[in-house]
């Protein structure tokens, strides 16, 4: 990690190539937006009580083992020729191809919500050659905020590596067969978007297909505004789950009784005040505003996306498809509609019902 800071109001040096291609991103932090940011810096200061806060962190490890675990690494782990011959041939052939080139690379910000959570924070995803390098902070989001989840833990980047019949992986000409020859009911799951919902749902009642999904409960009935506004607070949900409503609840009071608002762990009904009900899943109330909640009776489901839930009977799941990959509309926790964009092409649960 390396910072560059303006020099005499002109700008950075640039650094020479063979520094900058140790460098995976390039990252502009900017100033404080707000003049409540340049206070919180302030205050993070004085917080300390002296110059250094590290002098009271206390060690983890002592020297002679550390330098022990050193010499392990460097003499007692064998790595055979073959190996470094491997890496090595990779190293030459990388020099030798034209689309290889000294990072950090030139990234096209795409604009879309993570999938990490129900609330569908607005986001970009930057791509690079129809790589997704990272998530950045999008500009006028309603959140504000990226959390680790977002950033690190790259939620929309992943999906099942292929269709699974009773948790064994099986091909696609074998998914063909079980849905042309046995009765099911098909079973959808929050990592839809709300157009592949209703593609699903005309498809299944066009074919007497039994529908549902893996959500259940009720909607939420507490909009942004509610919680910005609200004071005291009945919580009775993991803030952990979704990250920015520690920011949302930060200077508010938490109670028992006489609450403005409410929040609850998903699946839950809303009580008689504004309610937001923390369901799993990106577009749980996306289900929920369809009319598809709870699972129908059968003896055999088709899922689209990853169930959660144990199901009775034979169960093939397909993949849903890289968040990543997807266009259209979620409707988070707050009945916000957002729109994700699509980074890159990829595949579809659809095409196998069209």
């Amino acid at each position: 990690m390396a910072t560059q800071n303006p020099i005499e109001y002109e700008g950075t040096y640039l650094l020479p190539e063979a520094q900058l291609d140790r460098f995976a991103l390039r990252m502009s932090v900017g100033y404080p937006k707000t003049l409540d940011d340049e206070i919180a810096i302030l205050e993070a200061r004085l917080r300390w009580a002296k110059d250094d806060p590290t002098v009271d962190m206390e060690p983890v490890i002592n020297r002679i083992t550390f330098l022990a675990m050193q010499d392990f690494v460097e003499n007692s782990i064998f790595i055979h020729r073959e190996i470094l011959r491997y890496i090595a041939e990779i190293v030459r052939a990388a020099r030798a191809d034209g689309r290889v080139e000294a990072g950090p690379w030139k990234t096209a910000p795409v604009k879309t919500v993570c999938n990490g959570c129900s609330f569908a924070c607005e986001m970009n995803i930057e791509v690079y050659d129809g790589m997704l390098v990272r998530a950045s902070r999008a500009e006028g989001s309603w959140n504000g905020h990226l959390c680790d989840v977002c950033r690190f833990m790259r939620p929309w980047a992943e999906d099942l590596a292929g269709p699974l019949l009773n948790g064994e992986p099986v091909s696609w000409e074998e998914v063909k067969m079980f849905m042309v020859e046995r009765e099911y009911a098909l079973v959808l799951t929050p990592e839809l978007t709300n157009e592949e919902i209703a593609f699903l749902r005309e498809f299944a009642e066009k074919h007497g297909v039994p529908i549902g999904s893996t959500v259940s409960g009720g909607p939420s009935t507490a909009t942004l505004e509610d919680i910005r506004k609200a004071k005291r607070v009945l919580l009775k949900a993991d803030p952990g789950k979704c990250p920015l409503l520690k920011l949302l609840l930060k200077d508010k009071e938490i109670v028992e009784e006489d609450y403005e608002v409410a929040i609850l762990e998903g699946p839950a009904e809303p009580l008689e005040v504004p309610t937001l009900i923390l369901h799993g899943g990106v577009n749980a109330e996306g289900l929920i505003r369809a009319g598809l909640t709870g699972i129908p009776e059968s003896k055999a489901y088709v899922v689209v996306g990853r169930p959660g839930v144990k199901l009775n009977g034979d169960v093939l799941v397909l993949p849903a498809g890289i968040w990543a990959e997807k266009s259209g509309t979620v409707t988070n926790s707050f009945g916000m509609e957002l729109k994700l964009g699509k980074a890159r092409e990829g595949y579809s649960p659809l095409e196998l019902f069209s």
